[in-house]
């Protein structure tokens, strides 16, 4: 957690899925077979780490999407547990490339990024 001990709910989330930090950080885990969420079957999966526990179901089909998550913070008072239900994921691209342009004004000139030596 960075400089105001808080990180938002699904901070964890994007690290939970990161594959290096989950074979890092998992004590063991569960596969607790087929479940449904909001109709749709999902692959349900528990995992329990040193700090939180998290359970995850993940929509049976050609593109696994997360269906929902569950964390709950073993180290926090009370042991709260936050929940997200994912629904109507898009993965079409509709965002035009010209978003991403900047508008410069005339006689703007690009500066190079100034690297910094490695500490010994």
């Amino acid at each position: 957690m960075p400089k105001l001990d808080f990180a938002p709910p699904l901070a964890t989330f994007s690290i939970v899925i990161s594959t290096k930090s989950v074979r890092g950080n998992i004590q063991y885990g569960f596969d607790l077979g087929q479940n449904d969420v909001n109709g749709r079957t999902c692959c349900t999966l528990a995992f329990v780490e040193k700090d939180i526990d998290w359970q995850i179901w993940i929509e049976n089909g050609p593109q696994p999407t997360p269906c929902a998550l569950v964390i709950t913070y073993k180290t926090q008072p009370s042991q709260p547990q936050f929940t997200a239900v994912f629904t109507n994921w898009d993965f079409e691209p509709r965002i035009d490339d010209a978003v991403f342009t900047p508008e410069l004004p005339p006689g703007t000139q690009k500066i190079p990024f100034a690297t910094v030596a490695a500490a010994k």
